[in-house]
């Protein structure tokens, strides 16, 4: 769980209300002071609430070269009965780089979005840790969860412009006659 800048400065706000509170002895500040404490629970409880119940899949679309652009399906599933998540951002690995936003994922249902990823050389990848995270309903508080995707991937080696390679063996063979 990570308090955004936002988080700290209601926080601070908070406490300025409640030395106000406390200070004056007015109603209206302890209404307004606990109003704010409410929130600041919301906003801890809703987020782990959202991200509980989600699973990922991952979708590589084969085959995968190096140095080229690859599909990448992501899908993130929603085991629960009757509520949606709603904000979920889907934050992929160091070695893939990026991440996929899903405003709202229904109850029982597995949307999913393509992404184009780049391997930078060929060999055997494992996925590794993706993080779903959602600071939703407030942006106070970022929570965040590890989906960790087993699954390895080929990657082929760099695809190369055969006539530009021929061409030169061609020169080469012309100086040696």
């Amino acid at each position: 769980m990570n308090v955004s800048r936002e988080g700290k400065r209601f926080i601070l706000a908070t406490l300025l209300t409640a030395l106000a509170a406390f200070n004056t002895g007015n109603n209206l500040i302890y209404l307004i002071f606990s109003m704010m404490c409410s929130i600041l629970v919301i906003s801890v409880i809703v987020p782990k609430m959202n991200l509980k119940g989600l699973a990922l899949r991952v979708y590589p679309e084969y085959p995968i070269f190096a140095k080229s652009p690859a599909v990448l399906e992501i899908a993130v599933t929603n085991n629960k009965r009757k509520l949606p998540s709603h904000s979920v951002k889907v934050i992929l690995p160091d070695v893939l780089g990026g991440e996929s936003y899903f405003p709202r994922i229904p109850a029982q249902s597995e949307p999913a979005q393509t992404m184009r990823v780049v391997y930078n050389k060929r060999g055997v990848y494992g996925f590794g840790d993706f993080y779903l995270s959602s600071s939703f309903p407030f942006i106070f508080v970022t929570q965040k969860i590890v989906s960790t995707i087993t699954e390895k991937v080929i990657v082929y080696p760099e695809i190369k412009d055969a006539d530009v390679s021929i061409s030169d063996l061609t020169k080469s063979g012309d100086a040696l006659s």
